[in-house]
């Protein structure tokens, strides 16, 4: 519990970026197909706040399931912006005034969801 504060910081970090690219990709627009939406609620919104949640109760099970939906979340968000050429794919956004934006923002999400994978692998080493 003595490490937890990192968890809350990552998380919060975390959030303020994906949120931020989440309103952009609406302002774009760049829809996302119903399966892709399930997967980024669940691994960059969703799993890690239930996560935080259930680590601040003590729960053996909340670093194990923040760092895999981090994980997730990571590979997800490499995946869609960075590898698989798609609406998503931060070279296929139109040139408008929120392609650097939707560009930048897509590599913070990575950068952010990397940390919280890696702050939960170390603090799961330290429990």
């Amino acid at each position: 519990m003595a490490h937890r504060p990192a968890l809350l910081v990552v998380l919060l970090f975390h959030l303020l970026v994906a949120g931020s690219h989440g309103a952009i990709h609406g302002l774009v627009p760049v829809p996302l197909p119903d399966w892709a939406s399930v997967l980024v609620l669940t691994t960059t919104f969703f799993g890690p706040l239930a996560d935080v949640v259930l680590d601040g109760r003590d729960h053996q099970l909340g670093r194990v399931l923040f760092t895999a939906s981090m994980a997730g979340a990571f590979a997800l968000g490499v995946l869609l912006h960075f590898v698989v050429e798609s609406p998503d794919y931060v070279h296929a956004v139109p040139s408008t005034g929120w392609a650097v934006p939707f560009q930048v923002t897509a590599v913070a999400v990575a950068v952010t969801s990397a940390a919280g994978t890696v702050v939960g692998l170390r603090l799961g080493q330290v429990r």
